[in-house]
């Protein structure tokens, strides 16, 4: 039994005691002494929940920051401009002998409105929603996102800045499957509202020529994610799950570039590669204990990776004077972790 699953077995011992003085009686199969029943008990996809709103909350700040940098690239400066951008991305993290494979998927869609203020700054607000999910085992996890955030950037000679802050409320549910445990065999849910407030601010310097231009840039992160707790329903060996909050920071290092085609520049190709690295609370973990009965334990989530390539590649098509559309990939890989997604985007400058 690993070390995950170890205190979901002693909780399992509170549990059956907790049983036999309600005067019920509890046949447990064989397999309750192997490793599989205490992941079935152990509740994992509540301790996996963090990391899969962490990851989500990525995409939010990419959709900002890939606006910002169309905005200069087109050279919009005091004008008003209106844009969208909605993504897709699928995702996994590698069992790692505490937790089993995680795999994550989700969408999302991001409005938003912002105004030079200033010589060559911009400040806007932005508006989004989407889905996020997670699977591990016979266990899932599933629900939808809201979001609010402000940002904004200046263009100081050939330095780019720019930074936002975003808040996302998250209203989840989850699916726990317990099976070859008797009569402690049953398909358990519960709901979860959480939430995740997280900052960024970048830094680059742009080398620019006629067509195109290449940028060193430093990114750096704040996420807090709180989640709330959980009272499973459907069975005896339902689960309560305390609320918790994890924070992680996260550095970038990178060199993007930009390259445009034909007299007009209607047509552009742009990419960026970089190092990511994540620090704080990357383990994580949840404490829970049968509502029936027993101790309070902890069961751990799959880890946020610490090191990560990270990559992004996209065109961009100037469809009118005033209406940009771009289209990219983006890829994180990590040691024990992946996860792609594409986006289109929409800006509109009037």
């Amino acid at each position: 039994m690993n070390r995950t699953h170890r205190p979901a077995g002693t909780g399992t011992s509170r549990l059956g005691q907790a049983l036999l003085a309600a005067g019920l009686c509890v046949s447990l199969s064989p397999a309750f002494a192997q490793d599989a029943s205490g992941a079935t008990l152990s509740g994992d996809i509540h301790a996996n929940l963090p990391g899969a709103l962490a990851d989500d909350g990525r995409f939010q700040r990419e959709a900002i920051n890939q606006h910002l940098i169309t905005q200069y690239a087109d050279q919009t400066e005091d004008a008003v401009a209106t844009w969208a951008s909605a993504w897709g991305h699928r995702g996994h993290h590698d069992e790692d002998g505490n937790a089993a494979r995680l795999d994550t998927k989700g969408s999302g869609v991001m409005v938003g409105a912002d105004m030079g203020v200033g010589a060559q700054s911009r400040l806007g607000v932005a508006l989004g929603g989407g889905r996020v999910s997670a699977d591990t085992r016979d266990d899932s996890t599933s629900g939808r996102s809201l979001t609010a955030a402000i940002y904004g950037g200046g263009q100081y000679g050939n330095v780019l800045i720019q930074a936002g802050g975003i808040y996302t409320r998250y209203d989840m549910d989850t699916h726990r499957t317990v099976v070859d445990l008797g009569t402690l065999a049953a398909r358990l849910a519960g709901s979860m509202k959480g939430q995740a407030l997280q900052g960024f601010v970048e830094a680059a310097y742009e080398f620019r020529w006629d067509t195109g231009g290449l940028a060193p840039f430093l990114t750096l992160a704040q996420q807090q994610v709180r989640t709330g707790s959980v009272n499973e329903r459907g069975g005896i060996a339902a689960l309560h799950v305390m609320g918790d909050k994890n924070d992680v920071t996260y550095g970038t290092l990178g060199l993007r570039g930009r390259k445009d085609f034909g007299e007009d520049g209607r047509f552009g190709i742009f990419g960026s590669v970089g190092w990511q690295h994540a620090a704080g609370d990357t383990q994580p973990a949840s404490r829970q204990r049968f509502i029936a009965g027993g101790t309070t334990v902890e069961s751990l989530g799959t880890p946020i990776a610490e090191n990560a390539g990270v990559g992004v590649a996209g065109v961009r098509f100037l469809a009118t004077p005033t209406v940009t559309l771009d289209a990219s990939w983006n890829g994180q890989f990590a040691s024990a972790a992946k996860d792609q997604s594409a986006r289109l985007a929409l800006n509109w400058v009037f």
